[in-house]
Order: structure tokens, then sequence, then C-alpha cells
């Protein structure tokens, strides 16, 4: 039997498809360490979770804050993997994601583990999300984004294999790391996420329900902020409230900023409504749903805008591709390892709203184009990214590790 625990602050995290195929594996026994907070779905697996609080930055020079938080997460973590081993439970394995720190004194606890290092984004002045093509960054940015990295070496040293999603995010990190790293993307369930002709979405407070016969442009993310293109959308928008008069705009995200920083007194979204002239009839923001409603979003959708600056592909993205949703995306080149202009997507200039406009009007005024470009979106995430398909990467990474033969 081998011993697997994975390391994340959130259950489950990017392993949410690969550790049931480890569950279904009598080979394997898990456990998982997290923070604390309700977990659903986690039979078969030890749970052993620990309280997190957040450093007060005036405490900490501001370009180690994250190095702090990440120390002090490291330790909770050394502390509840003692725990589990002293019930008997000692990894052969360790899973887990480097941008809190949650591994960095595993390889101390554990010497003979074997730790697999999920490597989202090394953070440098050529990949910095909060960047625009036109400002130069500055010699205090360039700094704090070198010394953000400092907990993400650490745990990188240390590593047995590391994992990253994407090509564009392998590139991110050092060349020297690249020997000990296998891309291999989250993936997406490919029967979950999947055209349905019959989806409706309620907009309740409004008493209206959008379906397939309406002309729904869609938008979503997380958090509704810059790094996204919140406001590129919203300018585009304001444009495409005139020129779409019988079209809805459907808004998925919450107030809180992720990427982009602390908006202020007023979120991100509250300036955007008081910079641009929206039709609020016909403009519905939902809040963040959940994954059975963000799905209905997307079913009824007849243009969806996805817009990123360099970070890292939304999940939200590769779902609707799956989806067969009409996509007007930004020219990222994260992006066009997903999708190809004309193929799967329109690809657009992120820093042009009237572009974006112009061809979300182009796929509503064009239903040929529109579901071409959608069959041929599901297509590919059907051929290239199933959770079948990644899963069976992850288990194989597993498998050498634990017979190298």
């Amino acid at each position: 039997m081998t011993n697997i625990l994975f390391v994340h602050p959130n259950f489950p995290g990017q392993f949410k498809h690969v550790i049931p195929a480890l569950q279904k594996d009598d080979r394997y026994s898990l456990a998982y360490i997290s923070r604390k907070r309700s977990i659903k779905d986690a039979r078969g697996i030890r749970i052993e979770q620990y309280e997190f609080e957040k450093s007060d930055p005036l405490e900490v020079h501001r370009y180690l804050y994250y190095t702090q938080d990440a120390v002090r997460e490291g330790q909770l973590v050394a502390t509840a993997a003692t725990k589990l081993a002293q019930t008997g439970f000692v990894p052969d394995i360790v899973i887990g994601h480097v941008a809190w720190g949650g591994l960095l004194f595993i390889k101390d606890l554990f010497p003979s583990a074997k730790t697999i290092a999920y490597c989202e984004l090394y953070f440098s002045s050529q990949f910095d999300h909060a960047a625009s093509p036109d400002v130069s960054i500055s010699n205090d940015r360039k700094a704090f984004l070198r010394c953000r990295n400092l907990h993400t070496l650490m745990q990188m040293e240390s590593m047995d294999v590391g994992i990253t999603p994407t090509h564009y995010q392998l590139h991110s990190h050092p060349e020297s790391f690249h020997s000990r790293m296998v891309v291999v993307h989250e993936g997406v369930d490919t029967d979950l996420c999947r055209p349905d002709p019959a989806a409706s979405f309620p907009i309740k407070e409004k008493g209206l329900t959008l379906d397939r016969s309406n002309t729904v442009i869609t938008y979503v993310s997380r958090g509704l902020e810059p790094a996204r293109g919140f406001f590129q959308f919203m300018q585009s928008l304001e444009l495409l409230c005139n020129e779409l008069p019988d079209a809805h705009f459907v808004l998925v995200g919450g107030d809180k900023s992720f990427y982009s920083g602390d908006p202020g007194e007023k979120s991100y979204r509250q300036q955007a409504m008081e910079k641009f002239a929206i039709d609020p009839d016909r403009v519905h923001f939902t809040g963040r749903l959940i994954h059975e409603g963000f799905r209905k979003v997307l079913q009824i959708s007849s243009a969806h805008v996805y817009l990123t600056r360099p970070l890292f592909l939304s999940w939200s993205a590769v779902e609707a591709m799956s989806m067969a949703v009409p996509l007007v995306a930004s020219d990222e080149p994260l992006v066009r390892e997903f999708m190809s202009h004309e193929q799967e997507a329109l690809l657009v200039d992120y820093f042009n709203p009237r572009q974006i406009a112009d061809n979300v009007i182009r796929l509503v005024s064009d239903k040929n184009l529109a579901q071409g470009l959608g069959q041929r979106a599901r297509r590919r995430i059907v051929g290239e990214f199933d959770t079948k398909q990644t899963v069976s990467k992850w288990m194989e990474t597993i498998a050498l590790l634990t017979d190298p033969k």
C-alpha cells in the first residue's frame, strides 16, 4: 500500500479529478491536509485541518509578506503531517501546491517521501499579470516579484517532480527546473460540461428566465477585476448595449479581487458601473454561482467573452469550450495554447473594447460561424483535455515515483 498525502489550503483544489481515480485503486491510501473549512465528499480520505490567519502586512517588509505567510503555512502543515504520522500514516508520496508554502518542510519530516509539487506560476517582470504593455515595470515592482518567489524556489528545490498545467506556465519557471517538470492540465469533465439545448437560467430578481431563444452574451470570472479584463469588457458592453438592443448580458463573478489588488472603498464592479453607461434591465450580475448554475449560464450563451492578462487560463474558458460555446478571447500566448483564431475562437486585442464588441456582434450575426467555432472547440477539449486523459497522465507520474523501473 502506497500512502499519498495531499497538501492544499482548499479541498480538493487542483486535485479534484485525480483523487477519485486514486480512491478506486486499492494500491493507494490517501490523506489530505487543508485549512479548516467545510469538507464534502472526502469519504475514505484521512483529513487533518489547521487554523490559519494572515499576517499583518505592517509587521514585515512588504517584499517578504508572501514569504512570511508561506513559512507560517509550512509550519502548520508540518504540525498536521506530524499528527498524521503519529496515527500511523507516513506518506510515501506528498502532492501539494507550492503557492502557499505547504511543502516547505515536508522533506525534512519525511526524507524518503517523493514529492510532486504543483507549480502554477513563477512571478517575474516577463510574467506579470498586473503589467500593461505601454507602462514600464518599476524597479520596485521587479524586486517585489523576485522576492515573491522565495518560498516557491525552496519547495521546487526539494521536489522530485513538478506538475504545471500549461506550457506557458512551464516557461514562466526557471529553465534549470524544466527537466523535473511535466505539463499536465487539470482536465475537463466533458460528459458534465456539454451542450444542452434545453438549458435555461432564471434572473429571479427581474422575474426573467433566459434560454437559447434569447441572444445572451456572457462573461465569467471568479472576481470581477482588471486582471481578467473586467474594465475592457464593461467598456465593450457599453457599445454592445447600444448595438445589440435585444441582447441580454450575464456577468458571473463576485466583488472580491483575487489577482488585481485591493480596489479600495468601492469594488471594481461599482467603479465600472459609475464609469460606463449600460442598460440595467438587460445587464445581469449574478455574483458567484455554484457549478451547476455556471454551466446553465454558458449553455444558453450566444457568445462568451474571455479576457485575461498573462496569468493562467481560467477553468471557465476550457469548460466553455467543452460546452461548445462560441468564444471571443484575448489574444495571449496562454490562450493560444488552447484555441486558434477562426478555428476554436475569435481572438482579439485585450486592450481594444471596440474590437471585442465587433467580434461579439460577428458571432451573434453569423450563426454558422458561431456554431462551427463551438463545435471545433468542444472537439479540441474532448480530444486533448478530457479528464480521462489528464488523470491518466497524473497516474503515470505517480506510478513512476512508486516504481521507477
